[in-house]
């Protein structure tokens, strides 16, 4: 289970609580991205605790309000569906994702990254090596996401295209 550095942020606070996730600021210098494997059994609970304050408020102004029990069951299945990467600044777990390569395509899902961690590159910085590994393949990236999720509009500036939808869900496509 190695580490693999995949590309610099905008860098947190060091001293005390330096191994401790803080939000990011623009003014600081550069940090490392990196992201391993994830341990089905020892990053549980940090999947679990993420996946409840990467989701609440989406999950609220979908569905009107959060269950947790129901939540747990919904992270337990996608935890169990597939192998997850977690994500580290500063080798200090702040999210998480998973990757599957098909026949056609490669569907990007649970890109999770702590609320603090949110609108400050990270995200980009994911997605845009998961469109360079697509495009290694030669196939389209595709992932879907809540409808009333606001990373929408994050793939759509990086060059996502809707291509369908459900009661749930928009489906999102990119191509090289």
């Amino acid at each position: 289970m190695g580490v693999t550095r995949i590309g610099s942020i905008t860098n947190k606070p060091s001293g005390a609580n330096a191994r401790w996730p803080t939000p990011l600021s623009p003014l600081m210098p550069m940090t490392e991205i990196s992201y391993r494997d994830a341990d089905p059994k020892s990053d549980f609970e940090f999947g679990r605790t993420l996946h409840h304050s990467a989701y609440k408020d989406v999950v609220c102004r979908q569905f009107g309000s959060w269950d947790e029990s129901i939540q747990d069951g919904f992270f337990k299945e996608g935890w169990n569906r597939a192998p997850h990467k977690v994500i580290l600044v500063d080798d200090v777990p702040v999210g998480i994702y998973s990757i599957a390569v098909k026949s056609d395509h490669v569907f990007f899902s649970e890109l999770q990254i702590l609320p603090e961690y949110q609108g400050k590159g990270l995200g980009s910085k994911i997605v845009e090596e998961q469109m360079k590994h697509a495009k290694t393949l030669d196939l389209p990236l595709r992932l879907q996401v809540l409808r009333e999720n606001k990373a929408q509009e994050l793939y759509l500036r990086l060059g996502f295209i809707v291509i369908g939808t459900t009661d749930l869900h928009v489906k999102m496509e990119w191509r090289r």
